[in-house]
């Protein structure tokens, strides 16, 4: 039996295994343990360290992919629109005031002479006139009290001095009268005292049914003095004077 041999075989020239092992290593998988088996069957493990000296990563230009789970939203840019303040200038023309000049009031025409002397002359006519009034109402009264003084105590004599004197409300002299002064105003000149008030003249005498002259004639709200004759002095109302009326029916004769 024979023993052949095999025959050797030769390596060819390579490059070195570990020198291509350290190169193709990258940072990335720095420190992971790599297995190679070499040409004769003998297993070989190589750890990769990281290259001290590695070139610096180039900056990236490209834009990085999106995450597939990011949603990215593009935002429209804002419009912003200045606006620049407006400065306002009032034109010469118009900035300049204007100064109006009022017009100089007319001068009062003088009145003529004829027309101020004739106003001047119908002031004193009615300055006279007024004078005159009042002098008047001044002899009358003094006639009225003359009147009343020579009747005495005669009340008939004294109402009748008491006629054409205008009525005034509350009134019980001889400037002004109403029916219970007149009343009152008589009785006074007889001595008799009697109150200023319709009613309670009426209610204070005796009530008669043959009236003598000086009763009194009363009725609802309104006195008056029989003179005699179905006639009777009283003052009615306002706006008129004293007078001598014929006596109305529905009368009340009432005797002091």
């Amino acid at each position: 039996m024979k023993t052949s041999k095999p025959a050797p075989r030769h390596r060819q020239a390579r490059r070195p295994i570990a020198a291509a092992v350290v190169e193709g290593v990258t940072p990335m998988n720095a420190a992971r343990p790599i297995a190679f088996a070499s040409a004769a069957g003998v297993a070989l493990t190589a750890i990769a360290a990281g290259v001290a000296n590695a070139a610096p990563a180039t900056p990236q230009s490209e834009p990085q992919s999106a995450d597939l789970n990011t949603t990215t939203i593009a935002v429209d840019d804002v419009t912003t629109v200045e606006v620049p303040d407006i400065a306002w200038t009032a034109e010469d023309g118009i900035a300049e005031s204007v100064t109006a000049e009022a017009p100089a009031a007319p001068e009062p025409e003088a009145a003529p002479a004829d027309e101020t002397d004739a106003n001047a002359s119908d002031g004193a006519a009615s300055r006279s006139e007024s004078r005159g009034e009042m002098s008047t109402a001044s002899s009358d009264t003094s006639a009225r009290q003359a009147a009343v003084n020579a009747a005495g105590s005669d009340i008939v004599s004294v109402a009748l001095g008491l006629t054409g004197i205008p009525y005034v409300y509350g009134g019980e002299t001889l400037a002004g009268l109403d029916c219970s002064g007149l009343v009152k105003y008589a009785y006074a000149a007889a001595g008799i005292n009697l109150p200023h008030s319709s009613s309670a003249q009426a209610a204070g005498g005796t009530i008669v049914s043959n009236p003598q002259p000086g009763d009194i004639v009363a009725y609802p709200g309104h006195v008056a003095i029989y003179i005699g004759g179905g006639q009777m002095v009283e003052a009615t109302m306002p706006g008129y004077n004293s007078k001598v009326s014929p006596v109305r029916g529905g009368a009340t004769y009432v005797r002091y």
